[in-house]
């Protein structure tokens, strides 16, 4: 094709037919619709678990970032707390690993009807029931989690803080004893403690409704003529019962260090003389049910705060405890309570203890005592309804082979703060 321009030039042109520009304009929709093909074909092929060609990594063998959380875990998996306690327990999270850049957390409880669960980890029982207490990490999403059952127990208690104090009685203190020498103690751990004696009606729901007592009127008076042997088969049934973990553990056969156990119907009958082997009884490490307070739980629990001879005072009555050569005992709470919600700590009957009785009494200040290795009679305190003024004070110890039994001798518990 000729073209003259106005100059009157004529020059060439290059023409494109019609079919060259229809050509192009396909080959661009081919491609098109083809590379559409291939991505539908990829990303099926991709999604299709009988891809032959797809490599599935498990997302636990991925590799973390750096500072990423790759998982979280609780100290414990299942727990019980018995809401007539005032329990509460913390649980611990640990993130993992040790390094990660963001180790918060947060808190949740399946049903806040029965525990609820603060910012924390710690967990206030509602009412009874059964609920998941679940941490997640608020980096990466990981979970873990702890069951809880909520109870009620037979025996309601209260906390006691840990803390120190003067036990015994000093020397110018009216009526005292030479065993009662004074010393510092310091209990690093709380504990719980019932706010009454074991009564009747506890007793008889726990051991197959049987009843010892003397006087037996009433379920609400203080089961007695009970032995250390009995309390210690008692709180063991009763750790069981509410789903705690048994305290104490006696060898099924004696010089068998195989045969421990917490079984009761394996320790055989209750020994109604001394037996070297119920005398050897243990506590399981970090067990958390009932026992017997030691002795110097039970003094810092009866004077709560207080210095003087009686957490009344310098002075008691027969209106603030039953003793004075009473003749019987009394209903729990007929009296009022020392200043941490502790009935009867002074007469009605007295309280069987953990501890052996040492007369020499370990001089110099103390950590957690537990009393001596061994033993012939085991602590009362307390005094009863038939003690005087002397016997009933804070200091005074009192002390009765663990076969023995009469209507003055009682028990309470304690149990440790999980």
């Amino acid at each position: 094709m000729v073209k003259i321009d106005q100059n009157n030039k004529m020059s060439n042109l290059k023409c494109r037919s019609p079919f060259t520009l229809e050509f192009g304009v396909r080959q661009y929709k081919i491609i098109f619709f083809l590379l559409l093909v291939f991505l539908c074909f990829f990303f099926f092929a991709c999604s299709n678990p009988f891809y032959p060609f797809k490599k599935v990594i498990p997302d636990d063998v991925l590799p973390a970032l750096p500072g990423a959380v790759t998982g979280v875990s609780l100290d414990k998996s299942s727990l019980t707390l018995l809401i007539n306690h005032g329990e509460t327990l913390t649980l611990t999270a640990t993130v993992n690993p040790a390094d990660a850049n963001n180790k918060t957390v947060s808190w949740s409880s399946s049903n806040t009807n029965i525990a609820t669960v603060d910012s924390n980890g710690k967990i206030t029982p509602v009412s009874n029931g059964t609920v998941t207490i679940t941490v997640t990490t608020n980096d990466g999403n990981k979970t873990a989690s702890c069951t809880v059952t909520v109870n009620t127990s037979v025996i309601t208690m209260v906390p006691i803080s840990a803390g120190t104090f003067i036990m015994g009685s000093p020397d110018n203190e009216p009526l005292r004893d030479t065993d009662e020498l004074q010393r510092q103690i310091t209990l690093t751990k709380g504990f719980y403690a019932g706010i009454f004696p074991v009564t009747q009606g506890q007793w008889k729901a726990v051991m197959n409704g049987t009843n010892p007592s003397d006087f037996n009127t009433n379920d609400n008076l203080p089961v007695e003529r009970v032995s250390w042997y009995d309390m210690i088969v008692f709180c063991n049934r009763l750790s069981e019962q509410e789903g705690l973990s048994p305290v104490y553990e006696i060898q099924e056969t004696e010089g068998d260090n195989s045969s421990w156990t917490t079984d009761t119907g394996k320790w055989g009958a209750v020994p109604g003389s001394n037996n070297t082997r119920w005398n050897a009884v243990r506590i399981v490490p970090n067990s958390n049910g009932y026992r017997l307070p030691t002795e110097a739980q039970w003094e810092y629990a009866c004077r709560a705060g207080t210095t003087t001879a009686y957490n009344t005072g310098i002075s008691i009555n027969v209106s603030q405890a039953n003793f004075n050569l009473s003749n019987t005992t009394t209903v729990q709470g007929t009296y009022l309570p020392n200043a941490w919600g502790l009935y009867d700590k002074h007469g009605n009957v007295w309280e069987w203890c953990w501890d052996w009785y040492d007369a020499s009494y370990t001089s110099g200040d103390q950590i957690d005592p537990v009393g001596p290795a061994f033993g012939s009679e085991k602590v009362v305190r307390g005094g009863s309804f038939a003690s005087t003024n002397q016997r009933i004070r804070s200091a005074h110890r009192g002390s009765n082979y663990p076969s023995y039994s009469s209507d003055r001798d009682s028990f309470r518990l304690v149990r440790p703060v999980q």
